[in-house]
This record gives C-alpha cells, structure tokens and sequence, in this order.
C-alpha cells in the first residue's frame, strides 16, 4: 500500500504553498518553510521513484504534538 502523506502544504512567508513549489526553491528559501498548524520548520522531500511515496513536508524534527507530523515510535 502506498504512503500517505501527512502534508503536502506548508507555509512560506505567511502564505500556503503545495510541495511542488516547494521542492523547486533553492535550498536556502526552504529553511523559512513551517508547517501550517504548529509553526515549526519543515522539510519538502519529493515523491519516490517506485511511487510508494507521494511528494511531502516532513518536520525537520518530530514533534508529536503536532497532528502533521510523524507519530511513529521507530
């Protein structure tokens, strides 16, 4: 089954973007992306060649109090 993701926008400056946008910024305009409903930094990672991953934010770390970001326990 393929992964679905948590969030696939974000936000940038104030204003929502989608991954796609995202992904084609340079490296440095991503580390001003925060997620929409904690505020913390996120990451844009394209999707998987296989397909098994869609495009998708990720928290640049965990927080399990936000309800976007990963809640596994490894």
């Amino acid at each position: 089954m393929p992964y679905t993701p948590l969030s696939t926008d974000c936000m940038d400056g104030g204003q929502q973007i989608i991954v796609s946008k995202a992904i084609g910024l340079a490296p440095s305009l991503r580390r001003g992306l925060t997620c929409i409903d904690c505020g913390k930094r996120v990451v844009p990672h394209k999707a998987s060649h296989d397909g098994s991953q869609q495009a998708h934010f990720e928290h640049y770390r965990r927080n399990t109090r936000c309800p976007r970001s990963d809640h596994r326990t490894d």
